[in-house]
C-alpha cells in the first residue's frame, strides 16, 4: 500500500518550491501546504534538499514513463512536453553547495 501521507509531502513541495522557489521555501511552508505537522515532513525526508530531489523525480514521471515505452526516441517526450514549470522552479534553485547529483530524468 503506497505511503499516501509522503505522497502528500511530495506534492505539496513540489508546488511549494514552484511557486516561491528553494531559498524561499522552508520545510514549514511545505508540511503546511501538506496539511501535516513539520515534524511528519522530516519523518519522511531529512533535508529540504531530499524532498527537492523527490519533487524532482516526481514531475519527472510522466517523461521517464514515456521514454521507456518501446519506439521512443531518445528525445523522448521533450519535444512535446508542455512547459509546466517555471524557469526558475529548479535550475536556478539547486543548493549550491550540494554534493548531491541531480536526478536522471534532468540529466
Amino acid at each position: 500500500m503506497p505511503d499516501q501521507t509522503k505522497d502528500r509531502i511530495i506534492d505539496a513541495a513540489y508546488r511549494a518550491l514552484v511557486r516561491q522557489g528553494y531559498h524561499e521555501t522552508s520545510m514549514k511552508d511545505i508540511a503546511a501546504e501538506a496539511g501535516v505537522a513539520p515534524g511528519l515532513a522530516h519523518y519522511y525526508f531529512e533535508t529540504k534538499e531530499d524532498l527537492l530531489v523527490a519533487a524532482i523525480e516526481r514531475g519527472c514521471e510522466p517523461a521517464m514513463r514515456a521514454w521507456s515505452r518501446p519506439g521512443s526516441t531518445s528525445w523522448g517526450p521533450c519535444r512535446k512536453m508542455p512547459t509546466r514549470w517555471p524557469s526558475h522552479a529548479w535550475a536556478s534553485s539547486w543548493p549550491s553547495t550540494s554534493s548531491r547529483p541531480m536526478p536522471s530524468c534532468l540529466c
